[in-house]
């Protein structure tokens, strides 16, 4: 957590790291009075919000926006989880560490759908009920909702090609800020914004292994973090480079 931080946030929002709607986010809060986290899917981690609440009372709201769009526009972490369970063989391709099979394919075993977005709605809902239920015995005056954001009806950045991560805790700083410090493009970049990087990884996965991305500019993590996610990460690699936020 940025400890530097001046501005008390009331609101919390958990979104999806997906690079095609980081400029919306932005145009959402431009008083920056909101917490921002991001990850693969808008993805609740209860143990992560439970630090960040304990560490911010002031926040009384929780958002979770999750996101989908026509054919082939949808969530990459949605059809992560698409593939696991319809097409497990293609899933075993990539590589993915069982981390990531427990926190993002494990909660969708045995649900019903035939189509990536029908999983869409369906994953909406579970984050939801998620911190709904995991925030209720020691934060039960907190008001928790969802939306669910179709990236299709947004204006969406030029992709330049290249695809960066950037990585950093949660922070109040806007997305379009952040990318500029990182010396990375809008157009390309997905923001993982986490608490630890034993949180992180699961979604750093998905964005290296199943979305291509080549080139992770990073602040707010040690050193020895950053070693233990180039080795998770090994045999792939990677451009790792720290930024600063000042």
């Amino acid at each position: 957590m940025n400890k530097t931080q001046r501005v008390k946030p009331k609101k919390l929002e958990l979104k999806c790291m997906d690079k095609r709607f980081l400029p919306w986010q932005d145009n959402e809060h431009p008083h920056n009075d909101v917490l921002r986290m991001h990850n693969a899917g808008g993805t609740v981690q209860i143990n992560e919000l439970l630090r960040i609440l304990k560490e911010n009372p002031s926040i009384k709201w929780v958002h979770v926006v999750t996101h989908t769009g026509e054919e082939g526009t949808g969530c990459g972490a949605v059809g992560v989880i698409f593939t696991a369970i319809k097409d497990p063989q293609k899933y075993k391709e990539f590589g993915f560490s069982d981390k990531v099979g427990k926190l993002l394919v494990e909660p969708y075993l045995g649900r019903t759908f035939e189509t990536k977005r029908e999983l869409e709605s369906i994953h909406n809902h579970v984050q939801r009920q998620r911190a709904l239920e995991g925030l209720s015995k020691e934060f039960p005056d907190i008001k928790v909702t969802s939306e669910i954001l179709d990236v299709s009806s947004i204006n969406v950045p030029v992709d330049h090609g290249k695809h960066y991560l950037v990585l950093v805790p949660p922070s109040i700083i806007d997305n379009a800020t952040l990318v500029k410090k990182a010396g990375a493009e809008m157009g390309g970049t997905y923001i993982i914004r986490a608490t630890t990087m034993e949180n992180a990884m699961p979604h750093i996965e998905v964005a290296v292994k199943a979305l291509h991305v080549v080139d992770i500019r990073y602040n707010g993590f040690s050193n020895k973090d950053i070693e233990d996610m180039k080795s998770a990460l090994r045999p792939i690699n990677v451009d790792v480079t720290q930024f600063s936020t000042d």
